[in-house]
């Protein structure tokens, strides 16, 4: 006869702060279970008491629990029988453990119907949320996660959200954010004296809007926007109605897009600028405001059916738009307006006229209807992507955008200077909205955002989500655990062993859980694209920071971030990793704060780093052949590489291969100017150029002044870029590759045959063999810049892209099809990506670097290689530019540990 035991269950994974608690109460009295849940810290206890069969089917169901909830371990043993009246949530526990902090969560599908939903009392209310949604990581002080422990702890509950908090089967119940109008924060508006003139009734000492039959006041001496009883009534303002006075500010900023103003919005992660993104002024006004030159800017729209007007999307696609993280999905552009004229009106004139008509916008509608025509759809403004065909859209993650409910797509973007750190303290935002005229209005609330959190960006490349921006949504959260692959029937297995009625208590054990990394360490990233990870308990928990490190304000903001997520984790470093790079500024940082620590400094090699970001992520123990392709990294020998081919095993790596390096002229501005890039190349390979820039290149070149030797293939995509004359300057990071990309993707859309190109190669005797020989017995005691011994007789692959050059050359001269040139381009470098994987032999093949945000470049790759039976890897979880490199260093401080 089967009888009751009581079990601890120990559950790891995305399980605070998503409602989980309620979830295990539900479930556990659905199983006729009894005793209690908890936080603990770094993961959510239970204890449990009922029939092994039911504690089994509660394990079993906590598995496959729908999203937010994940999780990924779960440790149970048996303890001493106990008694309990029932199931009940107890308050939580502190921890000296690592602890886990949910990342934000957007507006879930129950909270936005409610938003909506007529009579609702949270309808219309701009910071709605539940326990499956809402805010975390950029409000919590300190775990475990209550609210007494968040910037929530100012506001009371009033008696309902109270009840709603108290039950646990409600979808509130310790909902740590949950509140209303009564009790939460509550929506201001600031209004600038220069835009009152768009709203009506001026009556001397303030404003009535009158829109939707109601009024609402602008009072002249505080431009707060507040709801009046009586429109007669300038005397002030009466009324207690929160409902109504949102419903107001919500049309104010309606009102001021629709009419093409610029607004700024205290959102989740720190405050935004929001302007219609379908005119092409507006966007200028926002660039030249945020000193913006060409970057792309990221584009929210309202529903996922305007999301479809604007862009190609696959399923995949808009699951991830929907997704709790609510991130930005870079999707493939359709028709721009432009084109479409073209493709409707076959006479160039009428087009023409009509293009010109249809710039004339109605403040409240878009574009107007063309004469003699059907309306014209809904476009972007050519100058929201500048080069690109690809756009970063995304769905509100809050209230308040929800409610904006506008039909056009608008500019979402952060609210600072180009480089900078997003704004998120109020008193900053209070200056930067006074110091800019051309900001209308400040919409904000009173409660603090502790830390910033940009938005995140992704996509999906062969049918799996890649994170390029791991940032909102994702951070503080960790990758997965070293060596631990979830198994939920092996783990099941091992319950019912030990649910018996004769068990003893059990040592505690996860029976798929191989060894783990005792070590903490603190891995630094590098300089573009600037982040940094930590480690502990075998789990990487990476954290990007954009802006330009180079900026005091910026590096200070990334010391600062560093110091925040240590303490809130509490993760002690036992060891310090940074680039080779001396001079990037995070090598520098974290040099000093080893030393003033009195920690080990490791220093790994930027394209080391990138295979082994990869390599961490999916858990590669065999030797891996990584494709390492980006715009520059110091490499061993002093050179500058970038288009590299390394074999990689553990902590050591080898490289058989790379672009041929040449000669260049160096400098940051050097960098940004891809004609002379083009030039530098031209000279190399022997090629003359008719551009008047050429003899002073070369001459430059000749006499050796300030040229470095390079083997970048991101130089290489540039070059390319301004021989084919699409872009020949990199006012923002990958700019002129951007436009090279867009060009071959055109030729594939319109089936346009690639012209034939191929680098040639030669193999030659390495004086170097930069295989790094770390041994098992390595501890955290030294420097390392580069280990090695020379090996004379290892043998390298060089490919020299010179033809290709000559190819390039032929094509500008006789004006043939560049979009053919561009794809031809793209398939030399994934032959020659297959010629040095046939080469090697070796069957893991990783592709990493800057380079493979390149879509075309990184499916194709992928298709090949997979054809050849290769089994290919690429970042997934972090970016496979420099902001995801901070996770392979933080693997090669692990490594060095064993």
């Amino acid at each position: 006869m089967e009888h009751q035991v009581t079990v601890e269950i120990s559950v790891y994974g995305k399980v605070q702060g998503v409602g989980f608690r309620p979830l295990v109460c539900r479930l556990a009295k659905d199983n006729k279970l009894t005793g209690f849940v908890r936080n603990a810290g770094t993961h959510v206890e239970i204890i449990a008491t009922g029939f092994p069969d039911d504690i089994q089917q509660l394990c079993e169901r906590l598995y496959k629990a729908e999203l937010p909830v994940r999780v990924e371990k779960l440790l149970c043993e048996t303890v001493l029988h106990q008694q309990f009246e029932n199931f009940i949530s107890v308050a939580s526990t502190e921890s000296d453990e690592v602890k886990a902090v949910s990342a934000d969560i957007g507006i879930c599908e129950n909270c936005l119907r409610e938003l909506k939903e007529k009579g609702n009392r949270r309808q219309g209310y701009s910071y709605i949320s539940c326990a499956q949604c809402g805010p975390r990581y950029t409000i919590i002080r300190k775990l475990p996660y209550d609210r007494a422990n968040t910037t929530m702890d100012q506001f009371a509950l009033c008696d309902d959200c109270a009840e709603e908090y108290g039950e646990m089967q409600n979808r509130r119940g310790h909902g740590e954010t949950i509140s209303c109008y009564h009790c939460g924060p509550q929506l201001q508006c600031v209004l600038k004296d220069d835009f009152k003139n768009i709203f009506k009734s001026d009556c001397g000492k303030g404003y009535f809007l009158n829109i939707d039959n109601n009024s609402a006041w602008i009072d002249s001496d505080s431009n707060i926007v507040s709801v009046d009883d009586n429109e007669n009534n300038c005397n002030g303002f009466n009324s207690v109605n929160r409902q109504a006075q949102d419903k107001n500010i919500i049309t104010v900023a309606r009102e001021l897009l629709a009419q093409g103003q610029i607004i700024m919005v205290k959102a989740v992660g720190g405050f935004n600028l929001l302007c219609r993104a379908d005119r092409a002024e507006v966007v200028t006004r926002l660039r030249d405001l945020k000193k913006r030159m060409s970057k792309p800017f990221a584009v929210m729209v309202t529903d996922v059916a305007l999301a479809e007007k604007l862009c190609y999307m696959s399923a995949k696609e808009k699951s991830l738009l929907q997704s709790a993280a609510r991130p930005i999905v870079l999707l493939q552009k359709k028709k721009s307006k432009n084109d479409w004229l073209s493709e409707k009106f076959a006479d160039a004139s009428l087009a023409v006229s009509i293009r010109e008509r249809t710039d004339v916008t109605n403040s409240s509608q878009g574009i107007v209807e063309a004469e003699e025509t059907n309306s014209v759809p809904t476009f972007l403004a050519d100058n929201v992507t500048d080069v690109s065909d690809q756009v970063g859209v995304f769905l509100s993650p809050m209230g308040f955008y929800s409610e904006l409910e506008v039909d056009f797509p608008f500019i979402v973007t952060s609210c600072n200077y180009t480089g900078q750190p997003i704004i998120y303290k109020d008193e900053e935002a209070q200056r930067f909205f006074a110091e800019h005229s051309n900001i209308a209005a400040l919409f904000t609330y009173e409660r603090e955002i502790l830390r910033p959190a940009d938005d995140s960006v992704t996509r999906v490349a062969n049918g799996k989500v890649q994170i390029l921006r791991r940032t909102k949504g994702f951070m503080p959260e960790p990758i997965p655990i070293l060596n631990y692959k979830n198994n939920c029937d092996t783990v099941i297995s091992d319950l019912q062993c030990k649910l018996t009625a004769n068990c003893k208590q059990s040592e505690r054990k996860a029976s798929t859980h191989e060894k783990l990394w005792k070590d903490n360490v603190l891995a630094l990233g590098a300089q573009m694209e600037p982040g940094f990870c930590l480690t502990a308990e075998g789990q990487f928990f990476p954290a990007e920071i954009p802006g330009d490190i180079s900026l005091e304000k910026t590096e200070l903001f990334f010391a600062d971030s560093v110091a925040d997520l240590m303490q809130l984790l509490n993760i002690k470093p036992q060891a310090v990793i940074a680039d080779l790079h001396p001079g990037y500024a995070s090598s520098q940082w974290g040099k000093k704060f080893a030393e003033q620590n009195g920690l080990p400094f490791y220093q790994v090699q930027h394209h080391h780093a990138h295979a082994l970001a990869v390599m961490a992520e999916h858990n590669l123990k065999e030797k891996v052949l990584a494709v390492c392709f980006d715009g520059t990294g110091l490499g061993t020998d002093g050179t500058v590489w970038g288009g590299e081919f390394l074999l990689c095993e553990g902590s050591g790596f080898t490289r058989v291969g790379h672009l041929k390096s040449i000669p260049m002229l160096g400098g940051d501005v050097s960098m940004q100017q891809a004609w002379k890039t083009a030039l530098c190349h031209l000279a190399a390979a022997g090629l003359h150029s008719d551009d008047p820039r050429f003899a002073i290149v070369q001459k430059a070149l000749a006499l050796d002044v300030n040229v470095i030797q390079t083997s970048s293939m991101g130089r290489l995509f540039d070059a390319a870029s301004s021989l084919l004359g699409l872009a020949d300057f990199n006012s923002h990071q990958g700019r002129c590759a951007m436009a090279l990309e867009s060009a071959a993707r055109t030729a594939l859309m319109e089936k346009i045959q690639p012209l034939p190109l191929a680098f040639t190669k030669e193999l030659v005797k390495s004086g170097e063999d930069y295989k790094n020989s770390n041994s098992n017995n390595r501890k955290f005691n030294e420097t390392i810049y580069a280990d090695g011994k020379d090996n004379y007789n290892l043998e390298k692959v060089l490919y020299n892209p010179a033809p290709v050059w000559e190819a390039l050359l032929q094509v500008k001269r006789e004006r043939k099809d560049i979009c053919a040139a561009a794809l031809g381009f793209h398939y030399a470098v994934v032959n020659m990506v297959i010629d040095m994987a046939e080469r090697m032999g070796v069957k893991q093949v990783v592709l990493t670097g800057g380079c493979f945000a390149n879509r075309i470049l990184l499916e194709t790759c992928t298709k090949e290689l997979q054809e050849r039976d290769f089994q290919v890897y690429y970042n997934e979880a972090v970016s496979c530019g420099d902001g995801g490199i901070s996770l392979g260093q933080a693997y090669y401080g692990l490594l060095q540990s064993e």
